[in-house]
């Protein structure tokens, strides 16, 4: 259980992360354990917190429907989902990260059977960035003998607006 004083591996310990770990807040939003709260601002234009999956195998995760069920109250959120072993070209550990935004009043979610995922890096026949399911991802990633495996998996905000990223000029 993560609570405001312990967060119980919840948090941000990547390098391109720092000073952008989400607060555990008390409120209860599903369940009566507490929630994450993603709050940007000009300053702050990214929050996103992670957790250590301990290598599982994709696959589990992709046969487990209910393991990516969570509720978004309000804001941006993407599901993030960070992998190694994933058969991709220009990285030497096969690492890509699996991204699931959440629409707009999506309340209550499970993003395990939308076809709206999409990856950082290329797997064998899906382009960076197109859209797939997390099926055709997985089956992509373990393409040619790889088995891609969870190291970490957690939740991200970094909105298009004045409170976050800004647009980019279009030329």
């Amino acid at each position: 259980m993560s609570t405001p004083v312990d967060a119980a591996g919840w948090g941000n310990v990547f390098g391109d992360g720092q000073g952008q770990a989400g607060k555990l807040s008390a409120t209860n939003v599903v369940d009566r354990d507490g929630s994450l709260e993603l709050v940007t601002t000009e300053q702050t234009p990214r929050q996103a917190s992670y957790h250590s999956a301990g290598d599982l195998p994709l696959a589990d995760l992709v046969k487990n429907n209910k393991a990516l069920t969570f509720e978004k109250s309000a804001g941006q959120a993407n599901w993030q989902i960070r992998v190694t072993g994933a058969n991709v070209a220009g990285s030497s550990d096969g690492f890509l990260a699996l991204v699931w935004t959440a629409p707009e009043g999506a309340g209550e979610t499970n993003a395990a059977s939308s076809d709206q995922w999409w990856a950082t890096r290329a797997p064998p026949g899906i382009e960076r960035g197109a859209t797939a399911t997390l099926k055709d991802l997985l089956a992509a990633a373990n393409s040619e003998g790889h088995t891609t495996v969870v190291n970490h998996y957690g939740i991200s905000s970094q909105p298009e607006n004045k409170a976050g990223r800004k647009p980019r000029p279009r030329s």
